[in-house]
């Protein structure tokens, strides 16, 4: 069963000559999805997954009724499913999660449609020859997306905050990870998402004391980043561990979190009155603590 709980939580961000409501919708979700990890959308269905120590299954919802129905992909093993991403024509589950820096089986996988395992990719960092335990390392990532011919992986650096990137050929079976850029968000990244319609890199993250949840925007998105166009918004759920972000239009976006200090998982639908891109095409939130 699913609560629904519906929050007005509202926030007036300032921008070019309007200024952009943001509402926040909260909807509770049953403890079985209590490790509540990456997002997608297609076929105007939500997808969502857990994380480690879970079934290799997907979770399949409506967006208007959330009711999620289980789907499992078979010749898998969820070992740390961290984020799921999307590109027209195949889903990309990343079983990437590595908090002790010492996994050597961090891989992709690549799905079809009918949610069909047709192929991985193995991964490795090339910076990497320590596999000894430790929480504070900077091999571990949580957010993925499609990018033109690529995937990007995002690191969540315990070690400095630092969050490398790293391109991922969609065509190979095996590569040895490098950074290609790096940017400080002075918080751990957990989710991202790409939308090729609106230009938009959004992702999210905490603290590490996780008390502060944020959701970070960047417009006309391209690599190398331009740090100068980074908008970070906080968040206004501080009990909880917000881990997937997936943008659905202009006017909606949905973040997931994990069951945290003893509270259900949750979605939330962030509610964008004026848009996020604006009629000239110009991007419509600051920056706002």
């Amino acid at each position: 069963m699913i609560y629904k709980i519906s929050i007005l939580l509202c926030l007036l961000l300032s921008s070019c000559n309007n200024k952009s409501e943001l509402k926040y919708e909260k909807i509770d979700l049953d403890f079985n999805l209590n490790e509540l990890s990456g997002l997608e959308y297609f076929d105007s269905k939500l997808i969502t997954h857990n994380d480690s120590g879970y079934d290799n299954s997907l979770f399949i919802s409506d967006i208007d009724n959330i009711k999620f129905k289980e789907i499992k992909i078979d010749n898998t093993n969820n070992t740390d499913w961290e984020d799921i991403c999307y590109d027209n024509d195949f889903l990309y589950v990343a079983d990437v999660g590595n908090n002790y820096a010492f996994r050597k089986n961090l891989k992709i996988y690549k799905i079809s449609k009918k949610f069909k395992l047709l192929d991985s990719i193995n991964i490795s960092y090339a910076l990497q020859n320590n596999f000894e335990m430790r929480s504070r390392n900077k091999f571990d990532a949580e957010a993925i997306i499609s990018f033109k011919n690529n995937l990007i992986l995002f690191s969540k650096n315990r070690l400095d905050n630092e969050s490398f990137i790293y391109r991922i050929p969609k065509d190979v079976n095996n590569i040895s990870l490098s950074p290609i850029d790096k940017v400080t968000f002075k918080s751990l990244i957990t989710g991202a998402d790409f939308s090729e319609k609106l230009g938009l890199l959004t992702l999210v993250g905490y603290s590490n004391d996780q008390k502060e949840q944020f959701i970070y925007f960047i417009p006309k998105f391209n690599l190398p980043v331009d740090k100068e166009s980074i908008i970070r918004v906080k968040l206004p759920f501080n009990k909880s561990q917000i881990e997937g972000v997936k943008i659905i239009s202009n006017n909606l976006i949905i973040i997931s979190s994990e069951d945290e200090f003893n509270s259900k998982p949750f979605l939330v639908k962030i509610h964008i009155k004026n848009g996020l891109l604006n009629r000239l095409g110009e991007f419509n939130l600051k920056s706002k603590k």
